[in-house]
């Protein structure tokens, strides 16, 4: 069965084919019966469940199961032998003491510029619902394209909103009403992309999903999350208590803020939506574009990428204390620590937390001299802060961070005299990058949602009901989801998937090979896909570089590599480096296209060539791709996408239902109305592109030499099913999944069973400390008073282990309730 897996995951959906699936009925009786029986007769339900279904999970791990049986990752580093190693106590003291640090350091509204704390783009589910001074303009557009003036990057030009009247034909430099900056959003303007299409659908039937229908509305903009001022860093004060920043607010001429109203300065808006960060333990990379390293390196995000050409290597370090009282450099590599890689990005950066030029041990050395949650209340039932808390709701005066450094870390990093220092910093400020990261990720990896009603009834502790069984069939079959959001963690880019799934030697793990849209082979990220949201030139994700030049995409880093000596001498191809990352890869995936072939007899790939050399000029599908999102929680954490481009998962099932918001290209056959196919240089038979733009949808992106013209996910509606199809005349040009209103309502009530109510009402261990969150400023797109301006603020009060209804607070929203 196993076999099933060896092309990619695409053949997910022969599975459920093979196992005789026919809802979640099957699916409980198939994987769980057994273990029900244990559950009834047992008081450790659980623990026999997990140990029963454990085979199951080895033969069928693409199947939702319960996240309560896949162990969170672990931190851990490498020794000499190349075995994996726990940073306890080598980094790490005290782990408790580690996750209480990352809490009060993640909540705290000092470590930001401008009152901005990491949680307060992370406080709505570990998201983001805020609906004022939401919107960039589409920043990350690599498309080089022009505004009506000739001058302005079109990336740098707010549209105006679809709630707005007769935005048709309205030049988008024009300062006027319904666009940009303090705007607040409604639900006219979602989604982002709005088609001409019936408004009354009939019941039971199939949905008219035309993606190539009239475009009544279309925006470029990204819904996400306010942070900081656009201002520059000059130092601290003698107290260290308070930054000294410039604000570089000029009403007018060339260095006005973009994000501004009238000329006066509102905060700026990050270029993605906000994602969760609960159950983010899970994923191998983080951040959309996954730049955020699984390797942290106590620095930056960006791990060993950061020491990789000696001529980019900065001169800061992580410095510990040797056996003879000495400060010696201390490379730092830790392994499945994509969170603390993630951490370290914001709270330096100049649009999310911090005045541009800041750098950690300045942070530190700031944090350093004041007090904990200083400006913030904390329950007495807090699940990790109480201990640390007096009646009056205030950390106590003995916990200083100095102290929780101290006692989380182990003492080589901190403890040496005041003199001994590092380009003018003491020990614990120059290492507070190292503490920062560690401490954070601690926390965030607390926050782990596993006891939805889903996992209940897998568990055989609660029952799924007949909408949402159906919905969940839906999910597996018709609807497709289960390809890329699979497993207990509902996405292809956890730890899990990408490091055990794919663990054989002919396949490798971090880049696969698919079978496209188009018919073509392509190589692709494990876990990052391009469905179509944006045309790909509005944003890289995946296919974008880092900070020290190299491609993101752990595909292309492979490709450039993979011209190193192939040994034929022995049966299974060479591993080679993923370089610069520390991963090792099947040199095999980049044998050239035309010397090797599918053999569906032995389920493998085979040589055609003899000993042609590998080469790296192989097709890949990375631009315009990015991380799987997890499923779980998601009825509280839109809006959706990496550009929020949708309100409602009715909207999000809609969108892959017409098979994205791509536009196709290919050329049409005049005889029979469908996609015009050709012969490839492999002799594969393709979708003919379109001869003026070379494409053949606007998932592709040709600019450079790696450009392609296509990077649909072929599990995407569409051309795929057209090459296996009889070409009649009248056939249509596309396909869609064919799913009617009441199947959306489906998958949607199946998607809601994902919640946990855990999450819902705030109970421990997703309780927290108060919090004031920025929330646009007094005014609209039009009017703010002063510079900067006045702002306005949402107050979240402290919320003890018991949740917010024993504070006589609602339950959390879904985002579009906010919305007018």
């Amino acid at each position: 069965m196993n076999t099933v897996f060896k092309l990619s995951r695409k053949g997910l959906t022969n599975l459920f084919e093979w196992t005789v699936f026919l809802g979640v009925t099957a699916l409980l009786v198939t994987f769980t019966q057994p273990a029900m029986a244990a559950v009834a007769s047992k008081p450790t339900a659980l623990q026999v469940f997990c140990a029963a279904n454990a085979m199951d999970r080895v033969n069928f791990p693409e199947v939702p199961g319960s996240l309560k049986c896949t162990p969170v990752p672990e931190p851990y580093m490498v020794d000499g032998s190349g075995n994996k190693v726990s940073i306890s106590p080598s980094i790490i003291k005290n782990k408790a003491a580690l996750i209480a640090l990352g809490k009060m350091l993640f909540w705290d509204s000092q470590v930001g510029s401008d009152g901005i704390a990491c949680a307060s783009c992370h406080f709505q589910a570990g998201a983001d619902n805020r609906i004022k001074n939401q919107i960039d303009p589409g920043l990350r557009n690599a498309g080089g394209k022009f505004a009506s003036d000739g001058i302005t990057p079109i990336g740098k030009v707010f549209d105006f909103m679809a709630s707005y009247p007769n935005t048709t034909n309205l030049d988008p430099l024009l300062p006027t009403s319904g666009k940009g900056p303090n705007y607040t959003l409604t639900k006219k303007d979602f989604p982002l992309r709005q088609y001409q299409e019936p408004q009354n659908p009939v019941a039971g039937q199939a949905l008219q999903a035309d993606r190539n229908a009239q475009i009544v509305y279309d925006s470029d903009d990204v819904v996400s999350s306010q942070g900081v001022y656009y201002s520059t860093f000059n130092g601290l004060t003698p107290s260290g208590k308070k930054e000294l920043c410039k604000k570089r607010f000029p009403k007018s001429g060339p260095d006005m803020p973009l994000f501004n109203v009238g000329g006066r300065s509102v905060r700026q808006v990050e270029p993605r939506n906000t994602p969760t960060i609960i159950n983010a333990v899970y994923n191998f990379r983080n951040f959309w574009d996954g730049r955020a390293n699984n390797v942290f390196n106590g620095l930056d995000p960006f791990g060993l990428r950061r020491f990789a050409d000696p001529l980019l290597t900065p001169s800061d370090e992580i410095y510990r204390k040797n056996a003879n009282g000495k400060l010696v450099k201390n490379r730092i590599t830790i392994y499945n620590s994509s969170l603390a890689s993630q951490a370290v990005g914001p709270a330096l950066s100049d649009f999310e937390m911090s005045c541009g030029g800041k750098d950690f041990s300045e942070l530190g050395k700031k944090i350093l001299a004041v007090k904990p949650l200083g400006k913030q209340k904390v329950d007495v039932s807090d699940s990790v802060l109480g201990p640390y808390t007096n009646t009056a709701g205030n950390i106590k005066p003995v916990n200083t961070y100095k102290l929780l450094i101290q006692s989380a870390f182990n003492n080589a990093y901190w403890d040496v005299s005041d003199t001994q220092t590092v380009d003018g910093y003491k020990l614990i400020e120059n290492n507070f990058s190292l503490f920062w990261g560690l401490a954070v990720q601690a926390y965030e990896s607390t926050l782990v949602s596993d006891d939805s009603r889903f996992d209940q009834a897998i568990n055989g502790r609660d029952k799924l009901t007949d909408q949402e069984q159906r919905g969940l069939n839906l999910f597996v079959n018709q609807g497709k989801c289960i390809a890329c959001h699979l497993g207990s963690e509902f996405t292809s880019a956890s730890v899990t998937h990408v490091e055990n799934v794919r663990n054989v030697p002919e396949i490798g793990k971090y880049t696969l090979r698919m079978l496209m849209g188009d018919g073509g082979i392509a190589l692709y990220d494990e876990g990052f896909y391009n469905i179509g949201v944006r045309p790909t030139e509005e944003d890289l994700g995946v296919g974008a570089t880092d900070g020290y030049g190299y491609p993101l995409s752990f595909t292309r880093n492979a490709k450039n590599k993979a011209n190193d000596p192939f040994d034929y001498s022995i049966a299974a191809p060479n591993i080679s480096s993923l370089f610069p990352d520390p991963f090792q890869n099947n040199s095999f995936l980049f044998a050239n296209l035309g010397c090797i072939s599918w053999n569906p007899v032995t389920s493998n790939w085979g040589y055609l060539c003899g000993t042609d050399p590998v080469v790296s000029d192989e097709r890949d599908a990375v631009d315009g791709a990015f991380k799987t999102s997890t499923l779980r929680n998601v009825e509280l954490t839109g809006p959706y996408f990496h550009n929020g481009g949708q309100a409602t998962l009715e909207q999000v099932v809609q969108f892959y239902n017409r098979g994205g918001d791509r536009k196709d290209l290919f050329l049409i056959d005049s005889n029979c109305g469908g996609a015009l196919l050709t012969i490839d240089a492999y002799g594969n038979s393709v979708v003919a592109t379109d001869p003026v733009t070379g494409l053949m949808d606007n998932s592709g992106f040709l600019k450079g030499s790696s450009g392609q013209a296509s990077n649909m996910s072929p599990d995407m509606a569409g051309t795929k099913e057209l090459l296996n199809r009889t070409c009649n005349p009248g056939q249509s040009s596309q396909e869609t999944l064919g799913l009617s209103s009441s199947d959306v309502d489906d998958m949607v009530a199946f998607m809601k069973s994902l919640t946990d109510e855990r999450v819902r009402w705030e109970k421990a261990p997703f309780d927290h400390p108060s919090l004031t969150i920025p929330n646009g400023h007094v005014g609209d797109e039009n009017k703010v008073k002063l510079n900067p301006a006045v702002e306005q603020s949402l107050e979240m009060p402290a919320v003890g282990a018991a949740g917010r209804k024993s504070k006589g607070l609602p339950a959390l929203q879904s985002f579009d309730i906010g919305l007018k």
